[in-house]
């Protein structure tokens, strides 16, 4: 209600008109109920976070940092721990996005452990840093303001039938506005898709 920041305003915008609520505060308190009200009328919002999980890949030369490139029999060199997004933060996304994502169980594994991530940073490369004591290990999860990571859900996949070769199974995470949704094909009954909760309280969306 400042007649300063009105007079700015008009000046600036001679063509507009501006309202002046007698009080400013419930216009405020007034316009957030209408958001709540009109938010599930909206066909789109923006991630909150990016999601994704921490996986192998192949090292990037002139891109990925040297102390993070590991030697791998099967694929020559490579890089640990790289995020491997399903959901990019600020993107737009449809109430009920799907995103699917392959993901192999080593060979001999009688278990799997899937760990699922969350990081402010749209653009984020790899789910850990450099431990500032360890030189040249990376197992501190950002804290920095815009890059924070941090893990949304962490669960262990049983395997039955123990392979002698490494076995492919399908990932799939599902957004909306309350958040996420994190489904997976059994790897022991490739017919059946299993659903792990998400805890609504860690993870949600923004307009």
């Amino acid at each position: 209600n400042s007649e300063y920041l009105v007079h700015r305003l008009l000046k600036e915008f001679p063509d507009k008109q501006f309202l002046k609520p007698r009080q400013p505060h419930l216009a405020v308190v007034r316009g957030a109920l209408y958001w709540i009200c009109q938010r599930k009328k909206l066909s789109k919002t923006r991630a909150k976070y990016s999601y994704g999980i921490s996986i192998d890949r192949k090292f990037k030369k002139g891109i990925d940092d040297e102390a993070r490139k590991k030697a791998d029999t099967g694929l020559g060199a490579i890089v640990e721990n790289a995020f491997g997004p399903l959901v990019q933060r600020n993107e737009e996304y449809k109430d009920g996005y799907k995103e699917k994502f392959s993901y192999w169980i080593p060979a001999n594994a009688d278990h799997v452990d899937i760990v699922l991530y969350a990081s402010e940073d749209s653009f984020c490369q790899f789910v850990f840093d450099e431990n500032p004591e360890k030189k040249g290990v990376f197992d501190v999860l950002p804290t920095e303001d815009g890059k924070k990571c941090f893990v949304v859900k962490k669960f262990t996949i049983k395997i039955n039938n123990v392979s002698k070769e490494r076995q492919e199974f399908e990932l799939r995470l599902e957004y909306n506005q309350n958040g996420i949704n994190l489904f997976y094909t059994d790897p022991n009954n490739k017919e059946i898709e299993k659903r792990v909760e998400i805890d609504p309280n860690v993870v949600g969306g923004k307009k």
